[in-house]
Formats: C-alpha cells, sequence, structure tokens
C-alpha cells in the first residue's frame, strides 16, 4: 500500500488504541477505501494505482502510513493486505463492466508479502473470479524487498511474473539494489522516487540522476514510471528526457473513479538526456499528493 502523504501529527496513547480496535472493525465492514491515481504514457492512460484511505468517525483522516503501522501493531498487515487487493481487483472488474477503457491497476505490497509462497496461488482464483487476466495486475514492490536475503522472497517475485503479473521494482533509486542484481530480477517496470522528482528544479544532482536511470530502464528494456510530478518544468524535464510514464497530481489529482488527466505537452520525437535545468513555469496551483499505495 502507498503512503507518501505528509506525516500525521502525534496521536495519543488512547487514541492509538481506539485506532487499532477501529480499524479491525473496519475492514471486517469496508471502513476504508481506495482512491486511484491515473499514470499517463504520452498522453494516453497508462493505468492507475491504488491509494489507501480511511477516515476515522472522530478524528477523521488518517494517514496512510499511520494505517499501516496500526495494522503491523495488532497483526492486521496481511489482513490489509488482502483487503486491498481484492478491492482493487473488485473495482477493476466493475470498470471493465462500465466499458471504462483502463489497462490495469497497480497495488503496492509490503515486503513481508513476497514471504507468503502461497500469494501467486491466491491471486489466480481471485482474478478468475472477476474475470480479469493477470495483466490487468501489477503489484509494486519496493528494492528491499525485492532483494530480501530470504530466497523465498525472490522466488515468489518470479512466480507471479510467470502466472502473467505484472511486477514494478517501487521507490527505485533509494534502496540498495546493485546492476549486477537489477537484470535478475523479474520487474516490467521500475518507479522514480517522488524526492527525484522533487529536486528536479532545485539539484543538479538530480537531474543527474534522473537521466542516470532514464537509461538504465532503457537498456534495461523496462518501462520507466515518474511519481510525484506536481510541476509544469518537473513534466517537462522528464518528457524532454524520454521518462515514459507520468504520474502525479498535476497530471490528475487521485480519485475514487479516476479522472481525466490534464493535457500535457507532447513529447519530443528524439529525447536526449543532458543533465541541464529545465526552464520553469510557475507551480501549478494545489497540495501535493501521495500515498505508498496504499503501500499497503
Amino acid at each position: 500500500m502507498k503512503t507518501a502523504n505528509p506525516p500525521q501529527p502525534p496521536i495519543p496513547a488512547q487514541d492509538r488504541l481506539q485506532l487499532r480496535a477501529a480499524l479491525r472493525t473496519a475492514l471486517r465492514e469496508d471502513g476504508p477505501v481506495l482512491h486511484y491515481q491515473p499514470q499517463m504514457r504520452d498522453g494516453a492512460l497508462h493505468g492507475v494505482e491504488a491509494l489507501l484511505r480511511w477516515r476515522h468517525p472522530r478524528l477523521g483522516a488518517i494517514a496512510p502510513p499511520l494505517v499501516v503501522q496500526l495494522a503491523e501493531e495488532c497483526g492486521l498487515l496481511h489482513a490489509l493486505t488482502l483487503w486491498v487487493l481484492r478491492e482493487a481487483c473488485r473495482q477493476m472488474a466493475e470498470w471493465q463492466a462500465r466499458d471504462m477503457a483502463i489497462p490495469r491497476v497497480s497495488v503496492n505490497l509490503q515486503a513481508g508479502s513476497l514471504l507468503d509462497p502461497a500469494l501467486p496461488e491466491w491471486l489466480a482464483p481471485l482474478l478468475y473470479s472477476h474475470g480479469l487476466q493477470p495483466q490487468a495486475l501489477l503489484l509494486e514492490i519496493t528494492e528491499t524487498a525485492m532483494l530480501s536475503p530470504d530466497p523465498i522472497a525472490l522466488a515468489t517475485a518470479h512466480a507471479l511474473r510467470d502466472s502473467g503479473i505484472a511486477l514494478a521494482l517501487d521507490d527505485f533509486g533509494t534502496g540498495y539494489s546493485s546492476l549486477s542484481m537489477l537484470h535478475r530480477l523479474p520487474v516490467s517496470e521500475i518507479k522514480l522516487d517522488r524526492s527525484f522528482v522533487h529536486d528536479i528544479e532545485s539539484r543538479v544532482t538530480a537531474r543527474v540522476l534522473i537521466c542516470a536511470m532514464l537509461q538504465i530502464g532503457a537498456s534495461l528494456n523496462l518501462s520507466v514510471v515518474a511519481e510525484g510530478v506536481e510541476t509544469e518544468a518537473q513534466r517537462r524535464f522528464l518528457v524532454e528526457h524520454g521518462c515514459s510514464v507520468l504520474q502525479g497530481y498535476l497530471l490528475s489529482p487521485s480519485s475514487a473513479v479516476p479522472s481525466a488527466p490534464r493535457p500535457g505537452p507532447p513529447a519530443p520525437s528524439k529525447p536526449g538526456c543532458a543533465p541541464g535545468r529545465s526552464r520553469r513555469k510557475r507551480p501549478a496551483d494545489g497540495p501535493a499528493y501521495r500515498t505508498e499505495s496504499h503501500k499497503p
């Protein structure tokens, strides 16, 4: 599940206990909801990412990172992950029944999910029960989780890929993966961490590193997704340097039903990768957006 929203103020101990109990009840009674944020490739919809939302009746909106932390504390993380997967598949099936052209939905997995070798076998009937092909689901997994020293993690990742479910390496550039390992991972997509995108306009090193990661993706024939795109300057730089997929508040905020993304500049016919500063434009109005993904 994704969790990159602004940090939530500290919660008093008594409220924290109430939140744990409320979360257990919410998972039984469909209390949480998923919002979806579009990912765009050259002006066309590439997919949507599922993002967790939960509103407590007294305490209001609870930040996704805190929801995940609460789930870990009371042994509900596995149940939360399964709930997100079920709900994302249910929603995807509903969109298909309404002839909405949404290619796929992305769901973030927590690190421990790959240590469950039964996950591929559990997902297959879930997809079948909703009339979905495996290609309708993409699972985003962090570098740290994918490169777990436990061999079960990599074996589970390969089993998921072999079943037809695509995998993305999330928060790329922030973990400890080496290039010697990257080409062995069963992923079809890498996601640039939003921290790099955020610094495009202010740091030369961020622009240089983004260019390097885009070249790595192209060399390995991997799609590259830039998340957290919030200004025209960020979008222009990414497009001009060959980033294939963009996601962020500038294009479209998250919502219960994906909205039509805002139009952007056309992609250049021959993208380069010079690390020079992109031309600045006035930042778009509106708050930054992100939740790790839910990452449950």
